[in-house]
């Protein structure tokens, strides 16, 4: 059985997946530009995780694990990768 802490890691994993996914889905509705969507991605999906260490006294996740970070630019690539697709065809 998986130990406690990776439960807790994976879950914030999710989380920050989740918060990114959410803020592509809303940048497609605000018709954003590929410069402002990223910057809102990575203020949804890292800002309130950061805010909550920086309040705990704990180190910052996604500067302790790169895994928070590249979460954060899969829900962007896709579509970026979805968008050039529907343009192309």
């Amino acid at each position: 059985m998986a130990a406690a802490s990776d439960l807790i890691h994976g879950a914030a994993m999710v989380a920050v997946a989740v918060n990114a996914a959410s803020a592509v889905l809303e940048t497609e509705d605000k018709k954003m530009d590929l410069v402002g969507a990223p910057i809102v991605g990575l203020a949804a999906s890292l800002g309130g995780g950061s805010l909550r260490d920086m309040l705990l006294g704990r180190p910052v996740f996604w500067l302790a694990d790169d895994v928070a970070c590249l979460l954060r630019l899969i829900p962007h690539w896709t579509r970026l990768k979805l968008a050039s697709s529907l343009s192309a065809g």
